[in-house]
């Protein structure tokens, strides 16, 4: 009796064992089941916000060269671009201006985005941007700088511990400059990547607006060129014609004066000897009525001697 319940307890112990075992491994597939789910799982996600960003990075660039391919003017267009970037990098301010000898241009009349507020005058942050700028420079940048607010001085090192910045040359030796001022960590190597390739963007189509000024202002140059000429023309060909009519004319009166000078040179001769005849004739006359024939031969010898 004590034999068969020992070997009862052993089958017994065997299948406890063997539900053990089974009962682990099966606990290890789901765990490695469950591990490979959660995997899976980050990995997707990672996939996802991987996407997710590239669209974000595909629909700025989108959106910054419909920007530049459209119409509107420079400082719309830099203001679009300000706006774009700061949502695109999430920066909580950014700001556009233009310098000309290391100085501000009309600085009153700069603008800066804010996150919250969207466009502010904050004439005071302006001046602060620009003090931690190297506006002396002349040379432009091929990319984007970003750089730590170090300086304890300024205001803006408490708020914004980073700045991001890049420039481009304009006309009449100006200087574009675009600087974004972050409160968090500074953008990632891919955002990074992304900025180079819109700057990349924004200065060809900059290039390419000032080009089209250029060509534009040599058109109307050209014009006005063109117009002189013609008015320059029109000018000689009236004076060739008023040269030719005064040749013409003085043709007709030389032909006209000559005959006129020899007609009044003889008329002068004629008017002498008519004189003289008339003289004549009132002699005759005279002589005529003289009834003393002696006088009347005197009066014609004279008359005859004169």
């Amino acid at each position: 009796m004590i034999n068969e319940n020992a070997k009862r307890i052993e089958i017994l112990e065997r299948r406890i064992s063997r539900e053990k075992q089974a009962r682990k491994l099966a606990e290890d597939k789901l765990e490695k089941y469950s591990l490979e789910i959660f995997e899976t799982s980050e990995s997707l996600k990672r996939s996802l916000a991987l996407s997710e960003k590239k669209q974000d990075e595909l629909a700025f660039l989108a959106k910054a060269s419909y920007q530049l391919s459209s119409d509107m003017s420079m400082k719309e267009l830099m203001s679009e671009i300000v706006s774009l970037t700061a949502a695109f990098i999430g920066a909580a301010r950014g700001v556009y201006f233009v310098t000309q000898d290391g100085h501000l241009t009309d600085k009153n009349s700069v603008k800066v985005w804010e996150d919250e507020r969207n466009w502010i005058v904050d004439n005071d942050c302006v001046e602060s941007i620009a003090a931690l700028l190297p506006l002396d420079k002349t040379d432009t940048f091929d990319l984007w700088l970003v750089t730590p607010i170090g300086d304890e001085d300024s205001e803006l090192s408490a708020v914004y511990p980073w700045m991001i910045y890049t420039n481009f040359t304009l006309l009449n030796n100006c200087v574009g400059w675009l600087i974004f001022l972050n409160t968090d960590d500074c953008p990632d190597e891919d955002s990074l990547y992304v900025l180079d390739t819109a700057r990349s963007h924004i200065a060809n189509g900059i290039r390419r607006r000032l080009t089209d000024v250029k060509i534009l202002k040599r058109t109307v140059q050209l014009q006005d060129t063109v117009t002189s000429l013609e008015q320059a023309k029109r000018q000689l060909v009236h004076s060739e014609k008023m040269a030719s009519l005064g040749q013409l004319s003085a043709g007709v009166a030389h032909e006209i004066n000559n005959p006129l000078g020899f007609v009044i040179s003889n008329l002068t001769t004629l008017e002498s000897y008519v004189n003289n005849y008339r003289v004549l004739v009132a002699e005759y006359q005279k002589l005529f009525e003289l009834k003393d024939s002696m006088a009347r031969k005197e009066q014609y010898q004279r008359i005859q001697q004169s």
